[in-house]
């Protein structure tokens, strides 16, 4: 009607996706990790520089980064407790009471609503 012929659209994925995500995430920064700290480090002041890393990346809506950050952070203040326990303590058991810290699933618990749905309503 209007001398339009429709044609499709021809374009990379990588393209399109170069364009999405061009400024919104540094990657080098999402990936990189953390290195342990020395001995002799000053620890306290490690955690706060780390805290407030952790904060700067939330306002930024830099999420992954942030939650990265408070996992390495909850991962040094469990291992500065297991030093604190037993400052002769091998490596193996410091990492090992690092690795126990974490939380675990709430699934089973008391107040904690039931497993499979389906079969709640038969009885």
């Amino acid at each position: 009607a209007h001398g339009i012929t429709p044609e499709t659209v021809r374009k990379n994925v990588t393209d399109v996706l170069e364009g999405v995500f061009q400024a919104d995430t540094d990657m080098s920064r999402v990936t990189a990790t953390i290195d342990k700290p020395q001995a002799g480090a000053n620890l306290a002041a490690h955690l706060e520089a780390l805290k407030t890393q952790m904060m700067k990346a939330a306002e930024n809506l830099e999420f992954e980064e942030a939650a990265r950050l408070r996992d390495e952070i909850r991962r040094l203040e469990a291992v500065e407790l297991a030093i604190a326990d037993d400052p002769l303590a091998r490596q193996s058991a410091v990492e090992a009471a690092a690795d126990a810290a974490r939380p675990r699933s709430s699934a089973g618990r008391p107040g904690q609503r039931g497993g499979n749905t389906r079969r709640r309503g038969r009885r």
